[in-house]
């Protein structure tokens, strides 16, 4: 908790006013040091060793909370909610409230909802390459049951990179498996452990069960310069057309790739702050709630 409102501090000393319109589930679960991260044992720690964890905690924490009780024998086990520290967060003018019925009031009321999820479907604990994944489900349904939204109420949009990830270290098998200096770019880092991040070419099997698992109604394309770089003219041409498959050729045959495996492709990123969102996508969704 002190990690979280120390982030909170540190975003509106840089100008964002986010306590007005930041609210904390009550049912949260609390991540605590001693007993979750450094039971982990960070990147020195067996998990990050074995399969790559970041070793925050986050597994720990959720053990615990399966646990269902507040005293163990073991130090991970033991486990407090949000509603536990409120007075914590009241010192910091921070919200605590039920977000699940928040949300669904806002979803009456007729206000548009984005969830945004964190993770890769290959990444899921079910249906992803066991053990090398994170401690809990990673798709769309599992998302909305987590924010208390009814699944029907949602529209997806999957994301997908044209070059997949893995964290550092021993994170499971890539098909192709490449280097940054073969792609020709700066290389990517960790955002925990500012790690280098592993890199690879294009998985068709794997964007075809992410596509199966979640069943999109589009998807939004990233790192589509890591195929071709975009020109900035053609780029604002192509924005302000909402046309992604005059960017390029290489560009244009992968889309296509893409489009004949699953969903219309519904926008793309050519560079940092460079989206390209096209016709079809623009106020095509009708659910009140998205998946980003």
């Amino acid at each position: 908790p002190l990690q979280f409102i120390q982030e909170v501090r540190d975003l509106e000393a840089k100008g964002f006013s986010i306590r007005d319109r930041l609210f904390v589930d009550a049912n949260a679960t609390l991540i605590h040091q001693v007993r979750h991260q450094d039971n982990e044992g960070g990147v020195r720690g067996y998990a990050h060793q074995a399969i790559g964890s970041t070793g925050e905690g986050v597994g720990p924490a959720r053990m615990g909370r399966m646990a269902r009780t507040t005293v163990r024998d073991l130090a991970w086990a033991k486990v407090e909610l949000v509603r536990d520290c409120d007075a914590l967060f009241d010192d910091e003018a921070i919200t605590i409230c039920d977000t699940t019925k928040l949300v669904n009031e806002w979803i009456d009321e007729g206000r548009r909802v984005l969830l945004e999820g964190t993770q890769g479907a290959g990444l899921d604990l079910i249906h992803g390459n066991w053990p090398y994944v994170t401690s809990w489900g990673t798709t769309a349904a599992q998302l909305a049951a987590d924010a208390g939204i009814a699944p029907q109420m949602v529209d997806t949009l999957l994301v997908a990179r044209t070059h997949p990830i893995r964290v550092y270290g021993n994170s499971g098998p890539m098909d192709h498996e490449i280097s940054w200096d073969d792609l020709g770019v700066e290389p990517e880092k960790t955002t925990v452990t500012q790690k280098q991040r592993r890199i690879g070419t294009f998985e068709d099997k794997l964007y075809r069960k992410a596509v199966m698992l979640n069943r999109p109604v589009g998807v939004a394309v990233t790192f589509l310069d890591y195929i071709e770089k975009v020109p900035g003219d053609k780029f604002q041409e192509s924005a302000r057309l909402g046309h992604l498959h005059t960017l390029g050729g290489d560009i244009h045959e992968f889309l296509v790739r893409l489009e004949n495996m699953g969903p219309p492709v519904a926008m793309g990123s050519v560079g940092p702050q460079q989206i390209i969102e096209r016709r079809w996508w623009h106020g095509h969704t009708t659910s009140q709630v998205v998946r980003f």
